[in-house]
């Protein structure tokens, strides 16, 4: 048996078929292959419409229904939900099986208490928690199957903890049991939620922690790491181990730990912690410029075109100075003894340090200035603010260890002291702490600047002891030395001074 399937054209809304299909205030336009809805405005006193399973793709000229009160507009093509604001009066709702993707605009209309959205595109929880804030007083019925969102294991319980009005959840009576166990359920999922959000809070402060990682590594390899600001505080703490012999006795910390906490308490200086803090901070920096200092050895290494031309410079410039010296020095045996020991002594030097010089100083001391200036725009200004708050951070702990010196060396208030519980010895061993802290405090403060810059100094001098074979001017300062010592000299042999100058 062969089927036939009749293709019929488009129907248009005109007044013959409202009349044939209207009875009094119900008006039935189902299965008429509409597909725009229109002609419809002077029928403002309809409570029941049906359009469903026609082809209408968008919901309009309905402005004029608004004693509305069942709308059917299910197995169509509306893919949005609009014009139905005005529509204040309407109570069941059917857009079974459409392309719609938001159910927002139904929370303007009240009165809503059917609602059927089975078979769409609804998709976004977010939203549909949305609609539940703003969802109809009223609303028992609602349907929601069929559609992305309801393949969510936990769809169900969610809408049932939302809506505590709702009755029938996709055709299903909601009882009491299945409403408890589904807020108990959403209270697990939101807890479940809670965790994940601090668990990725967590991982973006590890994601942080280990950019400024990377950033510190970067300033390794620059060779100017110790501008890092934390590096600072190393350096102090080495001073004070130097100063305060106490602060790296681990059981004279431990034994008087909460006498030292009493005494520091304003400032929260914990002298126990900076000694164990010390030894892993000062070898870690350390590490660090070895691997920095090494690095831009290898890199120096590398340019040995333009070394070559500068060794022929300063061969020129040797040469030159050996010629001066054969010139300038006088007859007199002793002061050509003296000069001929001092240019063998400097020409000795000199020849020692050219290919050392030669080979890394050049292009190390240009990579070193080059990194530095990338990144002291921003390290300097941290520095200054570090080195001013640091300087009021030891003025307040001066001024206060200032009190409880003068407190525990005022013979009038012994009471304190008893208080304290400390003896003759440890009241002396306190002072002598008080006193060792406080001149401390007072030399970081008036030296903080040059302080600092000499201790850089004093790391470069500290890792590489060949690193002063490097560095020229030490020697050309030494000859300054002795010529002014020769000069201070020159009543000893006349006609000297001239030859100097």
């Amino acid at each position: 048996m062969d089927i036939k399937f009749q293709i019929t054209a488009p129907t248009v809304i005109d007044d013959e078929l409202i009349q044939r299909c209207c009875i009094k205030d119900q008006l039935d336009l189902s299965f008429k292959n509409i597909v725009v809805i229109g002609h419809l405005d002077q029928y403002s006193n309809l409570t029941k419409l049906r359009l469903d399973n026609n082809f209408i793709e968008r919901i309009q000229r309905l402005d004029r229904l608004c004693n509305l009160r069942i709308l059917n507009l299910s197995f169509n093509r509306i893919k949005v939900i609009d014009n139905l604001d005005h529509m204040q009066q309407l109570i069941d709702l059917n857009l079974f099986h459409n392309e719609i993707k938001s159910l927002l605009p139904l929370k303007t209309l009240k009165s809503l208490r059917f609602v059927s959205l089975g078979c769409n595109c609804l998709e976004d929880f977010q939203e549909l928690e949305q609609f539940f804030l703003h969802s109809p007083p009223q609303l028992n019925y609602l349907t929601l199957t069929g559609n992305p969102m309801a393949k969510d294991p936990t769809y169900r319980d969610q809408v049932i903890t939302c809506l505590s009005n709702l009755h029938y959840l996709d055709n299903r009576y909601i009882t009491r049991e299945e409403r408890e166990k589904a807020v108990a359920a959403r209270g697990m999922h939101l807890a479940i939620e809670k965790a994940i959000v601090t668990k990725k809070e967590l991982q973006e402060r590890d994601r942080e922690l280990e950019q400024e990682k990377q950033f510190r590594l970067r300033l390794v390899d620059a060779g100017v790491d110790g501008f890092v600001p934390d590096k600072l505080y190393s350096d102090l703490m080495a001073k004070v181990k130097q100063i305060v012999p106490q602060v790296g006795n681990y059981h004279f910390m431990q034994e008087n730990n909460e006498q030292l906490r009493l005494l520091c308490d304003t400032v929260s200086l914990s002298l126990s912690e900076l000694g164990l803090e010390l030894l892993k901070n000062w070898e870690l920096e350390l590490e660090q410029f070895q691997n920095a200092f090494d690095q831009a050895l290898n890199r120096a290494q590398k340019n040995s075109v333009k070394q070559m031309k500068k060794y022929m410079k300063l061969r020129k410039k040797q040469e030159k100075l050996h010629s001066r010296q054969s010139e300038e020095i006088p007859e007199n045996s002793i002061t050509k003894i003296a000069f001929t020991s001092l240019f063998s002594s400097l020409m000795l030097i000199e020849d020692t340090l050219d290919e050392s010089i030669l080979d890394v100083f050049p292009d190390f001391e240009q990579s070193l200035k080059e990194l530095i200036g990338h990144q002291l725009k921003v390290i300097l200004p941290v520095i200054v603010n570090l080195r001013d708050e640091l300087a009021k951070y030891y003025t307040i702990l001066l001024d206060n260890l200032s009190r409880y010196y003068q407190t525990l060396t005022n013979p009038m208030d012994k009471n304190f002291i008893q208080e304290l519980g400390l003896t003759s010895g440890e009241r002396e061993n306190f002072v002598n702490l008080v006193q060792d802290v406080q001149h401390f405090v007072t030399e970081v403060v008036d030296n903080m600047e040059s302080g600092y810059r000499k201790m850089m100094q004093q790391k470069y001098d500290k890792l590489h002891d060949h690193w002063e074979k490097l560095i020229r001017r030490r020697h050309f300062d030494r000859l300054n030395e002795i010529r002014i010592y020769l000069l201070r000299e020159q009543t000893l042999i006349p006609g000297f001074a001239n030859i100097v100058c």
